[in-house]
């Protein structure tokens, strides 16, 4: 072993490991709320934004189709993320998983009004299970599609897909 092998095996551990005793801090919040997107909240004007845990929603630019004609299915899903959170204050509890699919974010379970905003949005047709997440909301997936509520009246692609056809061409 080299002499700086250990002073910097300690330095990291030290960095990394919590102190002993002490649990892993979970940002929790609740206040008033604003969408950013159709998974994406501001909440008592905290930053940075909580991307809700366990789902995704169609993105900005991506069309859906009903009757072969495209329509604002982003658009659609904010407004009814905005529907869920009015009058509402809105609490934020951090996920704990493993940090694959934070980007740089902050993933939380929030509800509103005794709701759990990222299953309402799936049970509505607005957003779909992301499954490499979390399975918590593909029961409420199931229902939406065989109710033909939502982006599941006509069609379109899953967001991950919309995202890596438009970054990578397909």
């Amino acid at each position: 072993m080299t002499p700086h092998f250990i002073p910097i095996t300690l330095l990291f551990l030290a960095l990394t490991v919590p102190a002993l005793g002490q649990e892993q801090k979970i940002y929790e919040v609740s206040g008033p709320a604003r969408p950013l997107d159709a998974d994406v909240l501001v909440v008592a004007e905290t930053h940075p934004p909580i991307r809700l845990y366990g789902i995704d929603a169609p993105e900005k630019l991506q069309p859906c189709w009903l009757d072969d004609k495209p329509w604002a299915c982003n658009a659609v899903a904010i407004r009814t993320l905005l529907l869920l959170i009015e009058h509402h204050e809105v609490t934020c509890r951090q996920t704990k998983d493993d940090n694959r699919h934070r980007r740089g974010k902050i993933y939380a379970v929030c509800t509103a009004g005794g709701k759990d905003l990222a299953e309402e949005m799936v049970r509505a047709g607005m957003a779909m299970a992301f499954r490499e997440q979390s399975m918590n909301y593909v029961e409420a997936e199931a229902e939406a599609s065989a109710s033909k509520v939502g982006m599941w009246a006509g069609e379109f692609l899953p967001p991950w897909e919309w995202v890596a056809e438009e970054k990578f061409g397909g």
